[in-house]
């Protein structure tokens, strides 16, 4: 990992973050998690962060964000959790 240079500042902030299915269903098959990971991603893209890597499992995905310091890691986690929410019932109603 490189550390970011801007102006004056110099940083690196990485967080794990983990996000877990409802009452741990074990409901992230392989269909399942390749839409998970292409939606996380999809918003890293969209937005400013990047995530270095990412591991799902069958009940919970986990994740190494790297973050700028003008974000709140709380307002991320956030929308994170709002567009894997979306791609699982649009990839549910699909199926």
């Amino acid at each position: 990992m490189q550390y970011h240079k801007h102006n004056r500042r110099k940083y690196l902030l990485l967080f794990h973050v983990i996000l877990v299915v409802k009452y741990r269903k074990k409901i992230l098959n392989n269909a399942l998690a390749e839409t998970v990971k292409l939606s996380v991603l999809d918003c890293a893209k969209s937005s400013s962060f990047d995530v270095p890597e990412m591991e799902v499992d069958q009940d919970h995905l986990h994740m190494v964000i790297d973050l700028s310091p003008n974000y709140s890691i709380s307002q991320l986690v956030r929308r994170l959790k709002q567009t894997t929410n979306n791609a699982l019932w649009k990839c549910r109603t699909d199926i």
